[in-house]
């Protein structure tokens, strides 16, 4: 029994250090891009703990079937061991429930939230991409039907003017298209953490 016990205390000192390394390693933005890692690592350690825990208590159930025999022997040796084997297992038991099964679940409730964290980080920087791009196409917009209002104004016409126009209107439906996509950041934009496009692109 003390063997047993000395060597599940040994497995979990050994899974400790290993998550205290991993976390160290694994710390900071390097979770946020890879939340796979506690992921798998909290839920090896979780079936790592419940197999554990559950092997402590059948040993323990033997080693109460045992004491009782002993009892009923009046062998003083045999109970102080097994008491003290039973005592081990005990702790052990406590260890898992109070340390090493908290620890499990809060690493899967961390690669859960980091890949959310993620994934919104990434749709942030496609939308402030994309908003960079709305804000150029507008500009440049802007710009081509001041000088087509000046050339109009100057008394060109023709072809040229025609080519101008046509342009101007190809870029406008571009836009459109553009903001057809926005659709896709509506979520985004109903947290009220970035700001809707309506009033900056009126088309």
């Amino acid at each position: 029994m003390n063997s047993v016990s000395t060597a599940l205390g040994m497995v979990m000192a050994l899974c400790l250090a290993f998550t205290a390394k991993t976390i160290y390693d694994y710390s900071g933005w390097k979770w946020k891009v890879r939340p796979w890692v506690p992921f798998g690592l909290g839920f090896l350690l979780l079936c790592i703990f419940v197999l554990l825990s559950w092997h402590l208590d059948q040993s323990n159930s033997v080693a109460q079937r045992a004491l009782e025999r002993s009892v009923e022997r009046n062998d003083t040796n045999a109970i102080t061991t097994i008491a003290a084997a039973i005592q081990g297992q005990q702790w052990e038991l406590k260890l898992i429930e109070l340390i090493g099964i908290p620890l499990a679940v809060s690493l899967l409730t961390t690669a859960l939230s980091n890949k959310v964290d993620h994934e919104y980080g990434a749709k942030l920087l496609e939308f402030e991409k994309y908003r960079d791009e709305l804000a150029a196409l507008a500009e440049e917009i802007k710009g081509l039907e001041t000088e087509l209002i000046a050339a109009l104004e100057s008394g060109l016409r023709g072809k040229e003017l025609i080519s101008r126009w046509q342009h101007v209107c190809f870029l406008n439906r571009r836009l459109i298209l553009k903001l057809d996509r926005k659709k896709t950041f509506e979520p985004l934009i109903n947290s009220n953490l970035v700001r809707d496009l309506d009033d900056s692109y009126p088309v």
